[in-house]
């Protein structure tokens, strides 16, 4: 029988030409033959699979743009973002843009902030007694933050509405310095809510420092003083 090794090489094969292969070397070891055709079709469906995207085996990467990756995360050893790159080992790094699904144990950094979103909710009063005396200076509440957190927006609300020419006027301070500009949180006579107050507040400090001092100031009663059930709610996500 002649060596393998010594036969004639053939630089093109046709699709009906057999090659030798061996079906589980390392424990069956059995004999078989495989057409080139066979091959080439193997090789077809690795390319599709692959196309325009470049693997690193130094790196244990496979990158592609976002549509190539346009898929669910696996769940085994390769994880995929839509950004174009698959990380060996269950680790995921963080997308430029798209969207991850069907994926366990995301960084913060690689979720949208609507993912993310949460809020401090702070009492400024009870729900049944007018409110206190406005102060600049006196808090009314005050704690810290329990990690650093970016403000995406502020509001306020009441149990029972203000009337009088005065605004319901809110303040919050970081550290001893308001995180808004001379635009506070107002709410206006007969409403309940900041968010449909004619002036916005208007935010300066958006990234709360961890373990800062965190206060609020009740700026400016209502005239009459009847508003009651004050709330401040910080909205955003931990950074």
């Amino acid at each position: 029988m002649t060596d393998l090794t010594a036969l004639t090489a053939t630089t093109t094969p046709l699709v009906t030409d057999i090659g030798y292969t061996v079906v589980d070397p390392t424990v069956t070891k059995l004999p078989r033959k495989v057409t080139w055709g066979d091959v080439a079709n193997l090789f077809r469906t690795i390319a599709e699979t692959l196309t325009g995207k470049s693997i690193s085996l130094a790196t244990n990467t496979i990158t592609g743009t976002a549509a190539e990756f346009n898929t669910a995360c696996s769940d085994d050893n390769f994880v995929y973002s839509s950004a174009g790159v698959i990380v060996s080992g269950g680790a995921l790094g963080t997308p430029s843009s798209g969207t991850l699904t069907n994926c366990t144990e995301l960084p913060l950094a690689g979720l949208a902030i609507s993912a993310k979103t949460e809020s401090f909710i702070i009492s400024l009063s009870d729900e049944t007694t007018v409110l206190g005396v406005a102060s600049t200076t006196v808090p009314l509440a005050t704690f810290r933050m329990p990690y650093a957190f970016v403000v995406t927006a502020v509001r306020a609300s009441l149990r029972t509405a203000g009337t009088g020419a005065a605004l319901i006027t809110v303040d919050i301070h970081e550290s001893g310095t308001s995180i808004m500009t001379t635009t506070k949180i107002t709410i206006d006579a007969t409403e309940t809510t900041s968010t449909t107050a004619v002036t916005a507040p208007v935010l300066t400090d958006t990234a709360l420092a961890d373990d800062s001092l965190i206060e609020l100031f009740l700026d400016l009663r209502d005239t009459d003083n009847v508003a009651k059930g004050l709330k401040v709610e910080i909205i955003g996500y931990q950074s």
